[in-house]
């Protein structure tokens, strides 16, 4: 006996799903997300062993070579020494899309805490 892989359309809840034997390759029919915030708790969390954390970069270069999925992680600047420590992790950094970001000036800041406010129907009193 083996395993059938089941697949339906993402965001479609119709009719009956496909179903593939596993040595065939299912269509790719949406691209996904995976959101990783605070990046730097995989170095800083002492729960975390260092085989955990090989591990889970090999998850996240698997996701991102797949073809399928985009893998966006942030992580504090004044972590990004610790990349040093991973060369994979380090070598998806620097493959495509790194974004460094700067700090917001002031005026950035005052938008930043103003335009959802003011979408929101918050204001300053007085």
């Amino acid at each position: 006996m083996h395993a059938e892989i089941i697949t339906r359309p993402i965001g479609s809840n119709r009719g009956s799903p496909r179903r593939h034997p596993p040595c065939v390759k299912t269509p790719r029919t949406a691209w996904q997300g995976r959101p990783v915030d605070q990046l730097e708790e995989l170095f800083t969390d002492p729960a975390i062993t260092p085989a955990e954390r090989e591990r889970f970069v090999l998850l996240l270069a698997g996701l991102a070579h797949s073809g399928v999925v985009w893998v966006v992680a942030t992580m504090r600047s004044d972590f990004w020494h610790r990349v040093a420590e991973m060369p994979l992790l380090a070598e998806l950094a620097n493959a495509r899309g790194r974004l460094d970001l700067w700090p917001p000036s002031a005026a950035e800041l005052t938008e930043i805490i103003r335009r959802p406010a003011a979408a929101a129907g918050i204001g300053p009193s007085g």
